[in-house]
């Protein structure tokens, strides 16, 4: 059944040929085209040698990507797929093996399969997904809308013949998006939910420390320019985490409004980070101050990794030279943690950064 799979993705796979992805306009119906066929693909291919008397490993792996765009009359929908023989070999509670779709036509963009989108930093941040997804932003009043619903980690039973490798509750996950852009500034709200399926796995011993969570995220974001020169932009986050569900006490929490998704108990804490800027945007020009705080025990459920325990403080500036052939763009500030004063240590380090780009002209970066 394996090989027949590879052979049909190989044969379906190896006539891809990448140009692009590109969403066209329903106007220009007749001007084009009425179907257009592009893409790319990929194979990797490994082969290991032991000299021991018996491995579990196997020995031949291969791995096999691409990428494609289908456009008929107008609508584009480009598509991704990737296989690899070696998620057999261990238990993880992602996929190796995935295709996604990106159907669009004008300003609206759906996302159907494994695929990947950002609604903030300290939210839903690059995590992939089984299901669907769709952006919004029609012309000319400033709105746009996300949405996505779908699987953020799949269910890994516990095998205690592989200590090494922990068992995983499926994971669901759903967001929302809505911004505006106009005169008035930049202005955009999220709502995150995460939750873990009690019982999409068998019992697993209390010894591992593993157990169903529920996460809600909502992040509040703006940017305002003020007499043409000065321009403020800033974010605000809160996090509500549950670390166990099955938990019943909840004497001890009280229901935040803000969190209407959660239902709080013992194991439930709050968090917050929050990011702004300061710029005067002169003639050619900008200068200005920035300054990011996040809690110690910030946490979503929408990330790989989370950054935590850390305040950021930096002086920015950015110029433009030789008519905007030449731009240099910095910063220089400082970094602690241990906010809270809880470790034993703390770390307070300078932090800068320096970026050249020099364009002569159109084809020479």
């Amino acid at each position: 059944m394996q090989y027949r799979i590879f052979r049909l993705l190989l044969i379906f796979a190896i006539v891809l040929q990448y140009e692009g992805v590109f969403s066209q306009d329903i106007s220009t119906l007749f001007e084009q085209k009425p179907f257009t066929f592009s893409g790319s693909f990929n194979m990797n291919q490994m082969a290991t040698y032991r000299n021991v008397s018996y491995s579990s490993e196997n020995p031949y792996s291969i791995f096999l990507n691409g990428n494609a765009t289908f456009t008929f009359y107008g609508i584009s929908a480009p598509f991704n797929f990737s296989y690899s023989n070696q998620q057999t070999n261990y238990s993880h509670p992602f996929n190796f093996n995935q295709f996604g779709i990106q159907p669009s036509w004008k300003w609206i963009k759906t996302y159907i399969g494994y695929n990947t989108m950002t609604f903030s930093p300290y939210s839903l941040n690059g995590h992939q997904f089984l299901g669907g997804g769709i952006e919004l932003t029609p012309p000319n009043i400033g709105l746009k809308f996300s949405a996505m619903y779908g699987r953020l980690l799949k269910a890994v039973d516990w095998q205690p013949d592989k200590p090494s490798f922990p068992p995983y509750y499926q994971r669901q996950g759903y967001a929302t998006k809505l911004g505006y852009t106009g005169k008035a500034g930049d202005y955009e709200v999220t709502l995150f939910k995460a939750f873990d399926k009690k019982n999409s796995i068998d019992p697993v011993p209390d010894s591992l420390g593993i157990a169903p969570q529920e996460n809600m995220v909502y992040t509040v974001k703006f940017g305002k320019t003020f007499v043409e020169k000065v321009k403020l932009s800033g974010t605000y986050a809160g996090s509500a985490l549950t670390r166990d569900t099955r938990q019943t006490e909840n004497a001890e929490q009280v229901n935040s409004r803000e969190f209407f998704l959660l239902k709080p108990n013992a194991t439930t804490s709050y968090s917050y980070a929050v990011k702004g800027s300061a710029d005067y945007l002169g003639t050619g020009y900008t200068i200005g101050a920035a300054y990011e705080r996040i809690q110690p025990n910030y946490s979503t459920l929408g990330a790989y990794y989370n950054n935590s325990d850390m305040e950021n403080i930096a002086l920015t500036f950015s110029k433009q030279l030789l008519q905007g052939k030449l731009n240099l763009a910095g910063s220089g500030g400082k970094q602690r943690n241990n906010l809270d004063k809880s470790k034993v240590s703390e770390s307070d380090q300078f932090l800068g950064s320096l970026n050249v780009s020099y364009a002569p002209s159109q084809r020479v970066n």
